[in-house]
């Protein structure tokens, strides 16, 4: 690895930031941590300025309105959600709330939930599909939702955005005292990225890297760089949990977005399966902190 650009580290402020020998889609550096293990993206400022709403094009909304995906995301939300029985109130904020169905689920098990999406598209398809409430917006510090949420939800959000400590921030304030943080996003720290990572790095035709790493993707949180954040940003009682890709959500996003013959699909499925079903191939951190009290 040769220095980054880049001259600290924007959760630990180290000064020890590395370039990887990996370019992510051909094009941008990626940098590594080596106090806390945080792998982000060396973007100028001209690709500071883009967004991604174009996510939730038709085959993302399809993808999210099949039956087998949304009992999959809701078995999992359900897991969590009694994680948080002790949250001093039953109202829930799904930030990035998507195609709705984390706020839905919530409903469902009694909580007072909304959502807060800034893609138009994801917002109208959620009131389509639930009914429920979704403001069209990003969360920010001035804007008009209540401060006093009991559980605030953040589904793969955090590594998408280009201030992750101002996130957390706003999330706290968002939230009562003792109120719950849930958060879920890729773990760099994962068994499975850093086999593939190595490999990449010291056999080059078996460099696999370009399926972990994604230009919408800025930050790779490990354990010890998420603990170090939230801790900054006012959390305590932090807990980890380990969760792997989802399988029917894997499975129809590519056949939609690549297709294969039935042979190839068969084996696309056997490994997906094998990587769900094997523990040290868990590839995504849950994280549920509390709010601090003070």
């Amino acid at each position: 690895m040769i220095k980054s650009t880049i001259k600290h580290c924007v959760v630990c402020d180290s000064k020890n930031v590395l370039n990887s020998n990996f370019l992510v889609s051909g094009k941008y550096s990626l940098c590594h941590c080596d106090n806390c293990g945080l792998s982000f993206l060396d973007l100028d400022e001209e690709e500071e300025s883009k967004t991604f709403d174009e996510y939730w094009n038709e085959i993302n909304q399809k993808i999210y309105s099949d039956p087998k995906v949304i009992n999959e995301l809701e078995l999992k939300y359900q897991f969590y959600f009694n994680k948080v029985l002790d949250a001093p109130s039953k109202k829930l904020l799904d930030v990035g709330s998507g195609a709705g169905i984390c706020v839905n689920t919530a409903m469902r098990q009694g909580f007072d939930a909304m959502g807060v999406e800034p893609s138009l598209n994801a917002a109208e398809l959620s009131k389509k599909s639930y009914g429920i409430k979704v403001v069209n917006e990003l969360l920010r510090t001035d804007d008009d939702l209540p401060r006093d949420y009991a559980v605030l939800t953040l589904w793969d959000v955090i590594e998408h955005v280009a201030d992750p400590e101002e996130l957390v921030m706003t999330c706290a304030q968002h939230l009562a005292g003792k109120g719950y943080l849930i958060l879920e996003t890729p773990d760099e720290g994962a068994f499975i990225r850093q086999v593939i990572c190595i490999m990449g790095k010291y056999i080059p035709f078996l460099d696999m890297r370009r399926y972990l790493y994604y230009r919408a993707h800025r930050y790779y949180f490990t354990v010890k760089a998420m603990r170090i954040l939230l801790e900054r940003c006012g959390f305590d009682n932090i807990s980890f949990y380990k969760e792997h890709s989802m399988y029917q959500k894997g499975l129809l996003k590519d056949k939609l977005y690549r297709g294969r013959s039935n042979f190839t699909d068969s084996l696309y499925r056997a490994a997906l399966w094998l990587l769900i079903k094997v523990p040290f191939f868990a590839n995504k951190m849950v994280v549920v902190a509390r709010k601090s009290d003070v």
